[in-house]
C-alpha cells in the first residue's frame, strides 16, 4: 500500500502554537444584530450573535400603541413597507404582520431566503427573555420622546436581571464605541482597539472576530502554496472546470480540485452540474450527465460562454487532460460528483492506471463511496465532503453527523475531511481532534485572506478557494505591510 505522505506531510502543522485571541468576544458587536446573514433587528439576527457567544446591540423605538420595537429607521417604509413614521404605526394589526426580511431578498445567496423564513420585527420584551446574562448588551434609544423613554424603562423594569451594571444604554451613558460607527476591516478594528476603543461594532461580530484573529496571526504563519487548492481550477475569473482554469492554478504553484462525471460513451469530464443547461453551451435542452455523449456533443459544447464572451469556445476539460498535469509539486483533488459508482469508479481506475505520475501522494479522491474505492482502487482512501451545518446557510444549526463521523471513521478508509469553512464551528479544538485521530482537513470555499490566515492558525491542512492566485498575493502583502 502506498502511504499518504509527501504533500500530506508537508501540509500538516502543529496547531499547538496557534495564536490565542487577545480580545474577548464581549468587545465585538454586530450593528442591529448580525446583519450580513440575517435581516437587522430581527430575533434571528440577535440569535445569530447569541448562539456564537457575542453580546447584542439593538435600536429601540416605540410604536403608537406603546410597544418597544427594535428598528433603526425612523419610518417603517424599508422594513415594513409602511410609508409613515414608526411612532405613528401600531404594533397590533400593523407592524406585527410585516415581513421584516423581504427587503433583504436582493442580498440573498439563495432565492427567497429571507421571504421564506418569515422574519418579524423584534420586540424588546422578547429579546430580553433570550439575552444571556453577564454581558454588556447595548441598546441605542432612537426615539427621543418622553413617553417613549417611559415605555422603554417599563420594559427594563420587568427584567431587573439586566441592570445598568450589565446593560449599556448608549444615549444615556454616551460611551464611545469606535472611531468609526461600523468597522468591518480587521486592520482598522485592531487599530481602534489598540487606540483604546472599548468595543468594535461591525455588520457581523462573528466574521470580524475571525478576521481579526487571522490578521493578528498572519505574521507568524509560514505560507506554502502546496496548502492552497483552486476550487474547480482558479475559477473566479476563468470558467470553472476548464483547462485554462486548472493550468492557471498549477502554473502558479497551487493545487486544484475538479468535479468529474462519466459520459454515456465512458469519457470522464469535468463538470459540477448534473443538468447541462448552462447558457450558450450549445447542447440541446434536456441534456444531463446521464444522457450525454462526448463524441458529437460534449466535445463541441461551449463551457466558457456563460462566463463572458471572451471565453466563448472553451470546452469541458477531460479527466485524462487533467491527469497529465498531476505531479508531486501540487495536490489534485478529484471530487466524484457521479454517484453511478459501478460505472464511474472503473473508469477512474483505468484513467489513473494510465498515468504513472498519479499517486495517492498527489491525487486525492473525494466524495466517493469508500466501499467502491476500496473495491476498485486498493491503497487509496476517500475524503468525506460535507457542510458543517445542516445545509449551506450559516444560520442553520450544526450538522450532528460531523462530530460523530470524526469519532468513528477508520482513517485508513476515510483519511481526510473536506468541510465547508465556518468560523464558529471549525475551531482549533475541532482540528486538533481530527489530527489526533490521524485525519487531515480541507476547508472550502475560502476566498478572503484573513479567513485563510484564521484557518491556518487553527491548524487546517489545506484551503480550497476560487481565487488562490490572487488571495496568496494578498496574504503576502498583509504579512509584509
Amino acid at each position: 500500500m502506498k502511504l499518504l505522505c509527501g504533500i500530506a506531510a508537508v501540509a500538516a502543522i502543529a496547531s499547538c502554537g496557534a495564536l490565542e485571541m487577545p480580545y474577548p468576544k464581549t468587545m465585538f458587536y454586530s450593528a442591529h444584530g448580525e446583519s450580513v446573514d440575517e435581516p437587522e433587528n430581527t430575533m434571528q439576527a440577535f440569535r445569530f450573535d447569541i448562539e456564537r457567544g457575542f453580546p447584542v446591540e439593538a435600536d429601540l423605538r416605540v410604536t403608537a400603541d406603546g410597544e418597544v420595537v427594535c428598528l433603526f429607521d425612523a419610518d417603517a417604509k424599508r422594513v415594513a413597507k409602511i410609508a409613515k413614521p414608526v411612532a405613528e404605526c401600531n404594533w397590533k394589526g400593523e407592524l406585527e404582520n410585516a415581513n421584516a426580511g423581504a427587503w433583504k431578498e436582493k442580498y440573498a445567496h439563495w432565492p427567497n431566503t429571507w421571504i421564506r423564513r418569515g422574519y418579524k420585527i423584534a420586540r424588546l420584551e422578547e429579546l430580553l427573555k433570550e439575552l444571556p446574562k453577564g454581558m454588556k448588551h447595548r441598546f441605542r434609544i432612537r426615539d427621543g420622546r418622553p413617553e417613549a423613554r417611559k415605555a422603554i424603562d417599563a420594559v427594563f423594569a420587568r427584567h431587573p436581571e439586566f441592570d445598568r451594571a450589565r446593560t449599556v444604554l448608549v444615549e444615556e451613558f454616551g460611551e464611545k464605541l469606535t472611531a468609526e460607527r461600523v468597522i468591518n476591516d480587521p486592520v482598522e478594528a485592531v487599530k481602534a482597539l489598540k487606540a483604546g476603543a472599548k468595543v468594535v461594532v461591525s455588520d457581523s461580530a462573528s466574521i470580524l472576530y475571525a478576521k481579526v484573529e487571522g490578521y493578528l496571526a498572519s505574521k507568524e504563519i509560514k505560507l506554502d502554496k502546496k496548502r492552497f487548492i483552486a476550487h474547480r481550477g482558479d475559477s473566479e475569473k476563468l470558467p470553472e472546470n476548464t483547462l485554462p482554469a486548472f493550468k492557471k492554478a498549477i502554473d502558479g504553484g497551487f493545487g486544484v480540485e475538479c468535479d468529474v462525471y462519466v459520459s454515456q460513451d465512458d469519457i470522464l469530464f469535468a463538470s459540477h452540474e448534473f443538468k447541462l443547461d448552462r447558457k450558450g453551451n450549445n447542447l440541446p435542452p434536456g441534456k444531463f450527465v446521464t444522457n450525454v455523449c462526448w463524441k458529437g456533443e460534449l466535445e463541441f459544447a461551449d463551457a466558457g460562454a456563460w462566463k463572458g464572451p471572451e471565453f466563448k469556445g472553451l470546452r469541458y476539460a477531460r479527466l485524462d487532460e487533467i491527469l497529465e498535469l498531476v505531479n508531486d509539486d501540487h495536490l489534485t483533488v478529484l471530487d466524484i460528483k457521479d454517484r453511478r459508482y459501478a460505472k464511474v469508479m472503473p473508469a477512474i481506475k483505468k484513467a489513473v492506471d494510465a498515468h504513472p505520475n498519479v499517486t495517492p501522494r498527489n491525487f486525492f479522491l473525494q466524495g466517493g463511496d469508500a466501499h467502491w474505492i476500496r473495491r476498485n482502487m486498493p491503497g487509496w482512501s476517500d475524503t468525506a465532503c460535507a457542510t458543517v451545518r445542516r445545509g449551506f446557510a450559516r444560520y442553520l444549526p450544526p450538522n450532528p453527523g460531523i462530530p460523530k463521523m470524526v469519532g468513528t471513521v477508520d482513517p485508513k478508509v476515510i483519511s481526510r475531511f473536506s468541510l465547508m469553512w465556518d468560523e464558529q464551528l471549525i475551531t482549533k479544538e475541532f482540528v486538533d481532534r481530527l489530527h489526533a485521530r490521524g485525519l487531515k482537513l480541507i476547508v472550502w470555499i475560502v476566498n478572503d485572506p484573513y479567513f485563510a490566515f484564521a484557518a491556518l492558525n487553527r491548524g487546517v491542512d489545506w484551503i480550497c478557494g476560487d481565487r488562490p492566485c490572487e488571495m496568496y498575493e494578498e496574504m503576502k502583502k498583509i504579512q509584509n505591510d
